[in-house]
C-alpha cells in the first residue's frame, strides 16, 4: 500500500485513492493496531516529538479556557475566539517551525438557522494562521513573531484533507462509543496526501484536536522531511521491511524523505567481496512482475553458493536409467544388425549406414547423461 502511494509522489495533486488513514463516510475510525496507518503515526510522531508536545500544550489550555467561559458561542463566536487566543497559535506556529500551518474551524451547529444576521459566525467558520515564508531551512536565532499572520475564510472552505471537513469531525465525535475518549482528549491524524498546493512540499499531515463540539484547531505537517528506514529493527516503524537479499547487510542513508529504497545492500561477510553493492531504490522501484514480486537481483559476488543449481535428484536419476536402457537397447540392435549384415533385406538397406545412424543415437543419448553427471559434480 504505501509503496503504491509514495509510487505516484511525482504528481502535486490530491490522490485520488488515498485510503491511508483517511475517513470512511465522512466519519474517522482508529487504525488498528500494527496498521500501515498506525505505523505511519508513530513514525511522524517520533519525528515531530518536540513539536507535538509544544502543540499539545497549547491546545489544553486553549480547551480548558473555552469550557470555563460562554463566550464563544453563539454569533461572532469566532471574532471572540481570534482576540482571546491569537497570540497563543501565533507564538506555537512562530516557535515550531515544523508546522506548516494551523487552522482554528468552526462546525456549525445543526440548530443555527439564523440566516438573517450577517454575522461573522454565519460568513466566517475558519482561521488560518500561516508563516509568510514558509523557508523553514535555517534556524531562527529567534522568534519572529510578526511573520506569522491570519485570515478569516468564508464557510464551506474549510476542508481539511480531501473531502474531511469540521463537520465531519463534529460528526465523528458523535460516534465515540464506549467510554473511548481517546478521539476527544488526544485528537487524531488524518493522512498524508499529496499536498495540491506547493509541488515542492510532497505529503501532508493534519492533526485534528477538537477544543469543544463545535471548535477544531487542526495543525499541518509537512512530512516530506521524515526519514523512512527501513534497515531499523522490527521494533521501529517500517523496520525490517528492506529487501535485501539474504546475506547482504542494509545500511540506511538519512536525509532522503518520506520514500522508500533510501539504503544500499552491502555483502555482510568479511570474507566476501566487499565492493558489490545494491540500491535500495533499485529493489523497491524496478520493473515488478504481475503479481507484484520483487525482481530477482544477482548477489553471487556476496554468497557463490546462493548461484549453484538446485537440481530435483529425484527425476534426475528417472531420466538417467531411461537414457540408460536406451542406449543399451541401441547397442544390442547394432550388434544384431552387424551380426546378421549378410541377410539380403539388410545388406540391400546399407548396413553401415544404419550402424553409423544408431551410433549417433548412441552418443546423443551419452552427451545427456554425460552432462547430468557433470552438473553433480559442480553441485557437490
Amino acid at each position: 500500500m504505501l509503496r503504491r502511494i509514495l509510487l505516484h509522489r511525482t504528481s502535486s495533486s490530491v490522490l485520488a485513492d488515498c485510503t491511508i488513514n483517511m475517513a470512511l463516510d465522512g466519519i474517522y475510525h482508529l487504525p488498528l493496531e500494527n496498521s500501515l496507518a498506525s505505523e505511519t503515526i508513530r513514525l511522524v510522531e517520533k519525528f515531530f516529538d518536540k513539536e507535538f508536545n509544544a502543540l499539545k500544550l497549547t491546545v489544553h489550555k486553549i480547551r480548558n479556557k473555552i469550557n470555563q467561559s460562554s463566550n464563544h458561542l453563539g454569533d461572532f463566536a469566532l471574532s471572540r475566539f481570534q482576540e482571546d487566543f491569537s497570540i497563543s497559535i501565533r507564538l506555537l506556529l512562530a516557535s515550531q517551525l515544523s508546522i506548516k500551518e494551523i487552522s482554528v474551524m468552526m462546525a456549525t451547529p445543526l440548530s443555527n438557522n439564523n440566516n438573517n444576521q450577517a454575522s461573522s459566525y454565519v460568513h466566517y467558520d475558519t482561521l488560518k494562521y500561516y508563516r509568510v515564508s514558509n523557508d523553514t531551512t535555517t534556524v531562527a536565532k529567534e522568534i519572529d513573531y510578526y511573520s506569522i499572520h491570519d485570515i478569516k475564510l468564508k464557510q464551506d472552505v474549510n476542508i481539511i484533507l480531501q473531502t474531511f471537513t469540521a463537520s465531519n469531525a463534529r460528526e465523528t465525535l458523535k460516534q465515540t462509543v464506549n467510554n473511548d475518549y481517546s478521539l476527544i482528549n488526544d485528537g487524531w491524524w488524518i493522512g498524508p496526501v499529496l499536498c495540491e498546493k506547493n509541488k515542492n512540499e510532497t505529503f501532508m499531515m493534519a492533526h485534528i484536536y477538537p477544543l469543544s463540539q463545535s471548535y477544531f484547531l487542526v495543525a499541518y505537517f509537512n512530512i516530506s522531511v521524515v526519514d523512512i528506514n527501513q534497515c531499523a529493527s522490527n521494533e521501529i516503524s517500517f523496520g525490517g521491511t528492506h529487501q535485501c537479499p539474504i546475506g547482504m547487510e542494509c545500511i540506511h542513508h538519512a536525509g532522503h524523505g518520506f520514500t522508500l529504497g533510501a539504503y544500499e545492500c552491502h555483502c555482510s561477510d568479511s570474507n566476501e567481496n566487499k565492493n558489490l553493492t545494491i540500491s535500495g531504490n533499485q529493489l523497491e522501484w524496478n520493473e515488478r512482475n504481475e503479481d507484484f514480486t520483487k525482481p530477482s537481483v544477482q548477489s553471487c559476488e556476496c554468497n557463490p553458493e546462493s548461484c549453484h543449481l538446485k537440481h530435483n535428484r529425484f527425476l534426475r536419476t528417472i531420466i538417467i536409467i531411461i537414457q540408460s536402457i536406451f542406449i543399451v537397447f541401441v547397442a544390442v540392435l547394432a550388434a544384431i544388425i552387424f551380426q546378421r549384415r549378410k541377410i539380403k533385406i539388410i545388406k540391400h538397406s546399407m548396413w553401415i549406414l544404419l550402424e553409423l545412424v544408431l551410433f549417433g543415437a548412441v552418443l546423443l543419448y551419452a552427451s545427456v547423461r554425460n552432462m547430468n553427471d557433470l552438473q553433480s559434480q559442480y553441485k557437490t
